[in-house]
């Protein structure tokens, strides 16, 4: 019912996801849900996006330092997933 693609980067100032985000559906919004875990305290973060409207959108989050970046594949409503999501993917890992 939807589904993403991107890439991971190196920046000037750490890394930044890029992709698209298709809503395949046409009821509802699809969402990409991207979870970081800083380097500096180990607290995980989480940023969301959204396409309701059918067809492909393009999503792009910049980070600074990252120890772990993970993505996961939502539907849901234009104010949040709901739970029918895929499961989490690492998408960068740094070190060990």
């Amino acid at each position: 019912m939807a589904s993403a693609w991107g890439k991971v980067a190196i920046s000037q100032f750490g890394h930044v996801v890029y992709g698209n985000l298709e809503d395949t559906r046409g009821k509802g919004c699809a969402w990409a849900v991207l979870r970081a875990q800083d380097a500096n305290n180990g607290r995980w973060k989480t940023f969301g996006f959204y396409n309701c409207t059918p067809g492909v959108g393009t999503f792009r989050k910049d980070y600074g330092s990252v120890l772990q970046i993970k993505v996961q594949v939502c539907r849901g409503t234009s104010k949040a997933p709901t739970g029918d999501c895929s499961k989490q993917k690492t998408i960068l890992t740094q070190g060990g």
